[in-house]
């Protein structure tokens, strides 16, 4: 339910209230909907962050003993 949440807010510019009716759900749900996805989706982000660094280690270390650099 979170994606469905963020889908609406941020890219259907739906309101709290608009998405409380449209879902028949209580403001407050839809608001820790909200918070919970945004939490969800920064954790993510930094994990990939985190995978994404060590993949470009791991090729510069590659690149530069294929290159006798070491």
């Amino acid at each position: 339910m979170y994606r469905i949440c963020l889908y609406l807010f941020y890219y259907e510019d739906y309101s709290v209230k608009e998405i409380a009716q449209a879902l028949k759900e209580p403001e407050n749900t839809i608001k820790t909907r909200l918070k919970r996805g945004r939490e969800l989706l920064k954790k993510k982000s930094i994990k990939f962050h985190f995978i994404a660094l060590g993949v470009c280690n791991m090729l510069r270390l590659t690149l530069h003993r294929g290159f006798g650099m070491d």
